[in-house]
């Protein structure tokens, strides 16, 4: 099995990626690499070695690495996966598709954040494939920045974070596609730059073209909710997904940046006040923007650039002061608790089980302060599979490593506690009053 690290403090490419089921055969086929100077052929031929650890994802892990002809730079990156799983291979069709280096020189802009496509192919180690994909060396991601920064951003940092987000949505659009998951793990800063940003993790990225014409509006539950939880759009929900849906999952983002909280990450849902116009600005044309309408990404700039109060592109990493008042303005709860349940064991796990992300497994429209029977029952089903899965993960964990097993024992009852007591949590989205009901 791939050995877990905890999440490396440089906060390299990819180092999180958005959890998937727990596969029990997954768990029990995937070997241990040793990866300190493993080398590794891609399809044209070219050689990598591997060097340490940097990072894990969902079914994987994120070494650096180096060219044979030149181990001492190692300036590159390489996701490995288990053959079979799907994300990295979407990713890799993403990026052949669209960032190779000459797909990006032709925009000719100052800076596109994309990050060039280097190489990509597959190996076996121990009668296990692997698929891979190399791509350069980035440095930190925003969620650490805002970490560093008393958990928000500058006003102007913000907006010129958006400003270089919308370029780079504007390219994938252009080429049929769309990314689905916008936050700030997955948003990185140049390694030598730190004013560029890098739009990164193109695992659920999809077309929303098919034959030169959008997909049409139609709800399809098996793709419902793909994403970070609480920054999925609107249509998103419904697992239609649109351009649109890429600007609408960028506003929640912003509104965090800013210092702000999203309506539904308090336990009751409360009237915002004391927001910035153009953030109300940038909601009203979302509200007016259609299904496969082509977004204005020159209008979403000027209100970006407008309201930074500067043409500069600097990025401003600064300590903000310790109580937000804008913040509290928006909201005053914190985030509610990830009841998620943990993907298959890696070393050092305390952190990963920390970060789960939590998934939406069906839309009701029903008040949660009066649960029909139907919610009960559906309820009583999730505390059952949470239980089930919490049983598989343990028995695999202490298959593989007892000492593991016992190093994690009190995270793991610390999680069992929690999906006890766990409710189903109702979630209000400002453009919808549905309520949605989460699962793992």
């Amino acid at each position: 099995m791939l050995r877990k690290r905890k999440i490396s403090s440089s906060g390299d490419f990819n180092s999180k990626k958005k959890l998937r089921e727990c596969d029990k055969e997954v768990i029990l086929k995937v070997q241990r690499l040793q990866p300190e100077d493993f080398k590794i052929k891609d399809n044209t031929k070219r050689v990598w070695v591997l060097a340490s650890s940097i990072g894990i994802g969902g079914f994987g892990e994120i070494y650096s690495a180096a060219s044979e002809s030149n181990l001492k730079k190692k300036d590159f990156v390489i996701k490995v996966e288990p053959h079979s799983n799907g994300p990295l291979y979407v990713e890799i069709n993403f990026y052949t598709r669209c960032a190779k280096k000459e797909d990006l020189q032709l925009k000719r802009h100052n800076h596109l954040g994309i990050p060039q496509f280097i190489a990509s192919g597959s190996f076996t180690y121990n009668r296990q494939k692997f698929r891979f994909l190399v791509l350069p060396r980035l440095g930190d991601d925003l969620e650490k920045m805002s970490n560093h920064c008393n958990g928000y951003f500058h006003t102007k940092t913000a907006c010129n974070v958006g400003f270089q987000v919308i370029d780079a949505l504007q390219y994938i659009h252009s080429r049929g596609f769309v990314h689905k998951d916008i936050k700030g793990s997955n948003l990185l800063l140049d390694k030598k730059n730190k004013n560029k940003v890098y739009l990164a993790d193109f695992g659920l990225a999809s077309r929303y073209i098919h034959d030169g014409v959008h997909k049409p509006q139609a709800e399809n539950l098996r793709m419902a909710h793909e994403g970070t939880l609480e920054y999925t759009s609107r249509d998103g929900h419904l697992g239609c997904f649109s351009r649109r849906g890429d600007i609408e999952v960028l506003f929640y983002n912003m509104i965090e940046w800013m210092g702000g909280c999203l309506p539904w990450d308090a336990p009751e849902l409360k009237r915002p006040n004391g927001y910035p116009d153009f953030l109300y600005e940038y909601m009203m044309y979302l509200k007016g923007l259609q299904f496969a309408e082509i977004p204005d990404y020159n209008y979403l700039r000027k209100l970006l650039k407008a309201s930074s109060g500067s043409s500069s592109k600097t990025l401003l990493f600064m300590k903000m002061p310790q109580k937000s008042i804008s913040k509290s303005q928006f909201s005053s709860s914190s985030k509610r608790p990830s009841i998620s349940h943990p993907s298959f064991c890696f070393k050092n796990n305390s952190r990963y089980l920390k970060d789960r992300e939590k998934k939406t497994i069906s839309l009701l429209q029903s008040s949660w302060d009066n649960p029909t029977p139907v919610m009960l029952e559906v309820i009583a089903k999730i505390k059952a599979k949470q239980q089930r899965e919490l049983k598989t993960f343990k028995e695999a964990l202490y298959k593989f490593d007892p000492k593991e097993s016992l190093h994690l024992n009190r995270e793991l009852l610390n999680l069992q506690s929690n999906l006890t007591n766990s409710k189903v949590i109702a979630t209000r989205n400002p453009f919808i009053t549905q309520h949605h009901i989460y699962d793992t």
